[in-house]
């Protein structure tokens, strides 16, 4: 017959005093007052140093973000010091005819349709959409009356994953920017395709097209994006893919390959891309 028992806690277990340190279980000697004495002095000294430099720590954390916000530094921050950082270092669009901006989205619409799927957004952007990654503006092209425009054009579309097939859908980017001289095209497109004002970013040089490079970074939508930038005269183009459960990627992974990959095709579609 089992013998019913009271639960005992430590504290009975082992007298008045606390439970027994494992030193002192296997045998050790007990320590010496003055001994523990000197080594609670020697931890409140630690504490003390330990506080005073956190305390250094805050202030100096501070100060980098008062300089961010005053200079023109990387950000790993929030999307709005992206966008804010993005902005100063975004140069000003040519103002084109509908002629062009029509020519500009057929040349974007023309590489979209090679990844199959179907579109659902299009229009005019802003070169700080770069890392903002705002939506277009979607302004009527056909049969407008307007006679100048911002000098761009996106288009979004779903298309088939090239890894998962077509139950798998990638969100991708094209974009083509248009600026006043082919050297503000540069200044952009070297400003674009760094890591400067981008989460957990990475550059390379990109296997295809010639000079042109990737990106990949975590957007402000929480996502792993993969880029590809190329400049050509005066235009800068961005072709980007967000692949299914890119917010559960790390922002390099084997899957980035796959997106890089998706891009660099794509973007030998482009006027001028010499590919090899």
């Amino acid at each position: 017959m089992p013998i019913s028992r009271e639960r005992v806690d430590a504290e009975d277990a082992f007298g008045a005093t606390s439970p027994p340190h494992a030193g002192q279980a296997f045998g050790a000697s007990p320590e010496s007052k003055s001994l523990r004495v000197a080594k609670w002095l020697v931890l409140e000294a630690r504490l003390a140093m330990l506080l005073v430099g956190l305390g250094l720590a805050t202030v100096g954390l501070i100060g980098n973000h008062n300089m961010f916000v005053a200079g023109d530094s990387a950000s790993s921050g929030t999307a709005s010091e992206q966008s804010e950082c993005g902005a100063r270092r975004s140069p000003v669009l040519a103002t084109v005819s509908t002629r062009q901006i029509l020519a500009l989205r057929a040349i974007v619409q023309s590489v979209t349709r090679r990844a199959g799927g179907h579109e659902y957004e299009s229009g005019t952007v802003l070169p700080i959409d770069a890392w903002a990654d705002n939506s277009p503006e979607n302004s009527a092209t056909e049969g407008s009356r307007r006679t100048h425009w911002r000098g761009s054009f996106e288009v979004r579309q779903w298309a088939p994953d090239p890894q998962w097939g077509a139950s798998y859908s990638d969100d991708i980017v094209v974009d083509a920017f248009m600026f006043p001289t082919p050297q503000a095209a540069l200044r952009f497109f070297g400003k674009a395709a760094s890591t400067r004002c981008r989460n957990s970013a990475s550059t390379a040089v990109a296997t295809r097209p010639a000079d042109a490079r990737e990106l990949n970074w975590v957007n402000p939508d929480d996502a792993t994006e993969e880029d590809l930038w190329l400049a050509r005269g005066r235009v800068v183009y961005r072709l980007a893919d967000v692949r299914p459960g890119a917010s559960d990627q790390p922002p390099s992974s084997p899957a980035d390959r796959v997106g890089f990959k998706t891009v660099e095709a794509l973007a030998c579609a482009l006027p001028e891309a010499r590919c090899s």
